[in-house]
């Protein structure tokens, strides 16, 4: 079987029947592609640039939370109400995104032409492994319209707590871009100014200030090579974003709030999951190798790891639980006397839940303390330029008097 070649990034530039200039960016097969797909919205392509791999992400493109969400939705809805899967993928690519549109496309023609719906996503790309095992063990026991809403569930929680992240988030970056724009106004435009009056005021200026003062006149007379110093940085964040994001999570996690937030938030995560495969009939040792997949903390993915191979191993999981110390004790002990009465799957779920609104609790903590963290940083920076202005101008002020 073979599987889709990942679309291509295009910029490009459009025109629309009244002349109007559209640009845009458009995931496509190709220029030709590019152009019908432009043409079925009443837009002639004039121009086209393929970006490279390395600038648009490389790799799969993964269907954004919302598109997720809304197929599950459909298909949990339509199929439980006995509509035909292929109607039900057509119905879904009408109220997916754009971008989405291209992969529900595909899909509905696959499984149209007699492939699973598992299979489907695996070839096309844009689906994880947790929801893909889902589909397949889902198919086998002929209740795909159960394990899609379980999914949908699971989308609509975390696009619930991605959404309230942002909002939280809007304060502090607001303040951070704010703060910046300070700062470089004062280095580009005031301590030169003050610098210059008090260089020809003979004051007398403190190694500190000299040092302040310098910058903001070599910043001042070198202003395009400080722009190219930042345009190369923002470059190299977007290029390396895939080494440097993991790195920024390891040293974050250091941190002691913020390692219960991430961790919180991980086990909420990976219990959602093994509810969902649990009752899509996946036995626990397939189902601890795929959600292990999902797990970013370090220390909670190798002791799964290590789980799931002693349950492959023939271990009793009721022992080998106990050797996840990643996990808190009392979960522990509730997977344990859970396992022996046979009841898991409730047990997952609960514990969803409970994760669920301990990973929001702490996450909402860790926001509202970000906004003053930067704040305070910001007040450090701007402070201590105007301290390196204020020096020699009381010094000044002292001599005259």
């Amino acid at each position: 079987m073979s599987v889709q070649a990942a679309p291509k990034q295009f910029l490009f530039t459009a025109v629309t029947a009244t002349g109007a200039r559209r640009r845009g960016l458009r995931a496509a097969d190709g220029r030709a592609s590019l152009a019908d797909a432009l043409g079925d919205e009443n837009l002639l392509l004039l121009r086209a640039w393929e970006i490279p791999a390395w600038a648009s992400g490389g790799g799969e493109e993964k269907l954004s939370l919302n598109d997720y969400l809304s197929l599950n939705e459909q298909l949990a809805l339509l199929v439980s109400r006995g509509v035909p899967l292929v109607e039900a993928l057509e119905v879904a690519e009408s109220v997916v995104g754009a971008k989405a549109q291209r992969k529900v496309r595909l899909l509905r023609e696959r499984v149209a032409a007699g492939d699973s719906f598992a299979d489907a996503c695996a070839d096309v790309g844009g689906f994880d492994d947790v929801a893909i095992a889902v589909y397949r063990a889902a198919e086998r026991s002929g209740d795909l319209a159960p394990a899609a809403k379980r999914l949908s569930e699971s989308a609509k929680r975390r696009a619930s707590v991605a959404s309230r992240a942002k909002t939280m988030l809007m304060y502090p970056a607001f303040v951070a871009v704010i703060g910046v724009g300070v700062l470089g106004l004062m280095l580009l435009v005031v301590v030169p100014t003050l610098g210059d009056a008090l260089t020809k005021a003979n004051a007398e200026l403190p190694g500190y200030s000299q040092l302040v003062i310098s910058t903001g006149l070599w910043m001042r007379g070198h202003l395009m090579l400080v722009l190219l110093v930042i345009g190369a940085v923002l470059i190299g964040a977007i290029v390396g974003r895939r080494t440097i994001i993991p790195a920024a999570g390891s040293l974050l996690r250091r941190i002691p709030v913020v390692e219960h937030a991430g961790l919180s938030g991980e086990c909420a995560s990976l219990f959602a999951v093994l509810a969902a495969m649990s009752r899509s009939g996946v036995p626990l040792a397939d189902s601890l190798s795929v959600s292990a997949m999902t797990v970013k903390h370090p220390r909670l993915r190798e002791q799964l790891e290590n789980l799931q191979t002693g349950l492959v191993d023939g271990g009793v999981f009721a022992k080998l639980v106990e050797d996840v110390e990643a996990l808190p004790l009392a979960t522990r002990k509730l997977l344990v006397a859970a396992d022996r009465a046979g009841d898991l799957e409730p047990t997952f779920e609960s514990l969803t839940q409970e994760y669920a609104e301990r990973s929001e609790e702490a996450s909402s903590r860790l926001l509202s303390l970000l906004g003053p963290a930067i704040l305070v940083l910001v007040f450090l920076f701007v402070g201590a330029i105007v301290l390196a202005l204020m020096i020699p101008l009381m010094n000044l002020s002292s001599a005259v008097g």
